[in-house]
């Protein structure tokens, strides 16, 4: 389980408290501006100067080594806009930093095998990433967190700069990885009947604190006096 207490980033984020289950799907949702990637950024270990606590499985990640953090929370930003030179492959080999130490050459191709097959990516393998389309990237950038091994997946804006097709298709790669493989996910997103879609529950932040908590029927996110609360 994922728990946030009493989480502050400067003037960015305050009082946060939260949790996620091992195996639940938990969107973050809210204008923009309001702290949400600066929330996975802080369970990420990215940001660190935050008051408060984050816990997984009932331990301070502020106690955790690097590679420790690295091989329990994945973290996959928005599309990368920038040139990648690296291929497919290459990639993917890094990711492996939080098991480089403990497994062998095998279990390294191993891993990337059962990965790379899931995802249906073993055709690009040789391909320059700043070649792929932007589905096809993000891709890749979740095959990387999930060679990683970490059970929690944090996904900010997933779907961003893709066409709907692209989009409809890591949406349904999200939820699969949920079902199929028992992944938790919180993600960061503004589209709504993504949300809805594949969701247990939803936390709502506005000016940098959660205001709400949805769920079972999620068809509230849709309507017009939600949606005016919210993002008005």
């Amino acid at each position: 389980m994922l728990q946030v207490k009493d989480l502050s980033y400067g003037k960015i984020i305050r009082k946060i408290n939260l949790n996620v289950k091992k195996g639940e799907c938990v969107s973050l949702i809210g204008e923009n501006g309001s702290g949400k990637s600066t929330l996975l950024k802080c369970i990420a270990g990215i940001c660190r100067d935050y008051t408060g606590e984050i816990l997984i499985n009932g331990e301070n990640i502020s106690e955790f080594s690097q590679r420790k953090l690295a091989s329990c929370v994945s973290y996959v930003p928005q599309l990368i806009e920038k040139r990648i030179e690296l291929t497919v492959i290459d990639f993917l080999k890094l990711s492996l930093y939080p098991y480089t130490a403990v497994k062998g050459g095998e279990g390294l191709k191993d891993a990337i095998g059962e990965v790379s097959s899931f995802l249906e990516i073993e055709s690009f393998f040789n391909r320059k990433i700043y070649l792929l389309s932007g589905g096809e990237v993000q891709k890749v950038l979740i095959a990387g967190a999930l060679v990683q091994g970490a059970d929690f997946l944090l996904l900010d804006e997933p779907t961003s700069h893709l066409d709907v097709y692209r989009a409809e298709s890591v949406i349904d790669l999200i939820e699969k990885l949920v079902k199929e493989k028992n992944k938790t996910v919180f993600f960061v997103s503004h589209n709504l009947e993504h949300v809805k879609k594949i969701s247990q529950r939803v936390f709502v932040m506005k000016n940098g604190e959660i205001v709400d908590k949805l769920e079972g029927d999620l068809t509230v996110l849709t309507e017009k006096t939600f949606l005016r609360r919210v993002y008005g």
